[in-house]
């Protein structure tokens, strides 16, 4: 098998990285941005287990 992949072959699998790279990105960012939400409609910073004062959310 070493060796003998063909170009489209090669192409497909390159195409197939790059989009699962993508959508992993795009997965991270959405995760991020929901926290971020929760965060401000809970007033809770759940890595720091403390409240947020309503301040504290105008500069984050």
């Amino acid at each position: 098998m070493l060796g003998k992949i063909t170009i489209t072959d090669l192409n497909i699998a390159l195409q197939e990285k790059d989009q699962a790279i993508f959508q992993y990105l795009n997965s991270l960012q959405k995760f991020w941005q929901d926290y971020y939400i929760l965060r401000q409609l809970t007033l809770y910073d759940f890595i720091n287990d403390k409240k947020i004062d309503v301040e504290d959310i105008l500069y984050d």
